[in-house]
């Protein structure tokens, strides 16, 4: 009774933790999109789909302990690649958390824009209520021309302030939440890959330990010793003959005659 509470907690609590963990994805995931952030969206997508993925493995061994018998080794393998990509997604996302890195990324991703003359250059001042890049007066929409000077933004929308901080810290919030997502993803992978290992250990020592697996070998041996008796066990049961003495010869001799 007491390990079945147990186990509806364990459930209880990761399903709260996979949904929070799953719409933190999805708000993550409409930002970079409503912001036009550098950063990829496949890393908000995958902040949605692996908390789902870990949440399976780790149910299964308490749900279904007879499916999680049958499937030994599929369990272990796909928590070591939720480990592995959950490694390699943190190491991904570094760039976007260094003040430094991060600057350089926007900064290039900004140029490029500004050299194709993107209206996306507009979309994100006017979401961000800002004007250029490192100044209100830097690479800014209205693109400079014969009609329009480098302080058009300021004149036409009246921001005073630049899109590089703004842009970036936008960027940072987005990194962060990621990889916060992917620490306890990490974090519940390494767990529940100890706690396989431990319970394919504990199923392992209990059958080498099982009386009733020692006793039935026994019983085996027992049956085996007792098949068809050998000629010699034959000989050694027979009851050996008995010689007659003289006293018995004339005992009969005289029961004859009477």
């Amino acid at each position: 009774m007491e390990r079945n509470r147990r186990n509806r907690i364990a459930l209880t609590v990761s399903t709260t933790i996979t949904l929070i963990l799953t719409l933190l994805g999805v708000m993550q995931l409409t930002k970079t999109t409503h912001f036009l952030l550098p950063v990829s969206s496949f890393f908000p997508t995958m902040a949605i789909l692996l908390p789902s993925m870990t949440l399976f493995c780790l149910i299964i061994p308490i749900a279904s302990p007879s499916v999680f018998a049958a499937r030994r080794l599929f369990y272990p393998a796909a928590l070591i690649v939720i480990i592995f990509t959950a490694t390699i997604l943190l190491g991904l996302l570094s760039p976007y958390i260094s003040p430094n890195l991060s600057h350089c990324i926007h900064d290039a991703l900004w140029s490029r824009l500004f050299g194709e003359k993107s209206l996306k250059i507009e979309r994100i001042e006017n979401v961000l209520r800002c004007c250029g890049f490192n100044t209100p007066y830097d690479r800014a929409y209205p693109f400079p021309s014969s009609s329009a000077g480098a302080n058009a933004c300021v004149l036409e929308y009246k921001y005073t302030e630049s899109c590089a901080y703004k842009w970036q810290h936008e960027t940072k919030i987005v990194a962060e939440w990621c990889v916060v997502s992917f620490s306890i993803i990490l974090l519940a992978g390494i767990g529940g890959l100890l706690h396989t290992i431990l319970v394919y250990k504990r199923q392992s020592t209990q059958v080498s330990r099982d009386p009733r697996s020692s006793q039935s070998s026994k019983n085996a041996v027992i049956v085996k010793g007792r098949g068809a008796p050998s000629e010699r066990s034959v000989l050694l049961e027979q009851p050996a003959p008995v010689n007659p003495t003289p006293s018995s010869l004339l005992d009969l001799e005289a029961h004859d005659a009477t």
